[in-house]
């Protein structure tokens, strides 16, 4: 759009590059392995497009420039501040275009819970940060003491629906001599099989 230097893509750039064009885009490049493309590359006169971890040390007769939304805190590099993912207004209409029944944020560090509140206050969509759901492969047999634990704490937290706090549970395991991480395993062990949930506040 804004050059009239034929576009060079390192290959794996270039296969991400026909799926948009298979799809209606219209990017027009060369791949880097490709035979036309060598000559461009060796005349100098072209643009390369690379990932981040390619290194470029070598490759003097280009000017190096960095493409990434952190662009904008790059002062001491040339860079174009270019995301290539949708920012937070963008994410909501996201959400309310798709209408889902719940929503999980990832990938955000500590805004996961802050986009997960503002999509429950915001759209009313259930939503929380995919940290609070175990993500690890439960073992067969949980080690005895945690099993005993699990046996304990399954006879203090009788009432269906109830809901438990976690220091409440611990306060519960502490006399029977049980520690800290031996319930917090316990209580990961009932949550992954389904027995107990976490509330929507944790």
């Amino acid at each position: 759009m804004y050059s009239n230097l034929p576009v060079t893509v390192h290959w794996r750039i270039a296969q991400i590059s026909r799926l948009y064009n298979l799809y209606g885009g219209r990017l027009d490049f060369l791949d880097s392995s490709s035979e036309e493309a060598s000559e461009v590359y060796s005349s100098g006169e072209c643009i390369l497009i690379v990932p981040k971890m390619v290194n470029l040390s070598g490759r003097s007769k280009f000017e190096h420039a960095l493409v990434s939304g952190w662009a904008l805190w790059m002062k001491d590099k040339k860079a174009f501040p270019l995301s290539d993912h949708s920012d937070f207004k963008q994410l909501l209409d996201f959400v309310r275009a798709c209408r889902p029944r719940t929503v999980l944020t990832c990938f955000g560090g500590r805004f996961n819970a802050v986009f997960a509140n503002q999509v429950e206050k915001k759209l009313g969509v259930e939503a929380r940060p995919l940290d609070l759901i175990p993500t690890t492969f439960i073992p067969e047999k949980p080690r005895p003491r945690v099993r005993e634990c699990v046996n304990h704490i399954l006879k203090v937290t009788r009432m269906p629906g109830f809901i438990y706090s976690k220091k409440w549970i611990m306060n519960e395991m502490k006399p029977l001599g049980f520690s800290r991480r031996e319930v917090e395993e316990a209580l990961d062990n009932l949550t992954r099989r389904g027995i107990l949930r976490i509330s929507r506040n944790g």
